[in-house]
């Protein structure tokens, strides 16, 4: 979330871990799913709805994101 970015935690770090990911999947011909765009935003951040602990960290989950979460990955079951 916004107020929780931090020099070696944040949106860009992550998109650039998860591009790395993605890349390394096809390279290898592995499934890659992408959690990050069911869970983010319209700015990329977790949406508000989906943040479980805004006043600590900032990145656990709540239920609403697990069930978003696993229904992407009910419609994805090849990793495509």
């Amino acid at each position: 979330i916004p107020s929780r970015e931090g020099e070696s935690l944040n949106n860009e770090v992550i998109r650039s871990f998860n591009e790395r990911m993605k890349s390394y999947a096809e390279q290898n011909n592995y499934p890659y799913l992408d959690i990050y765009s069911v869970l983010a935003d319209e700015n990329g951040y977790l949406r508000e709805e989906y943040c479980g602990d805004p006043d600590a960290m900032g990145i656990h989950l709540t239920m609403e994101a697990d069930a978003a979460w696993e229904k992407y990955l009910l419609k994805h079951p090849e990793g495509k």
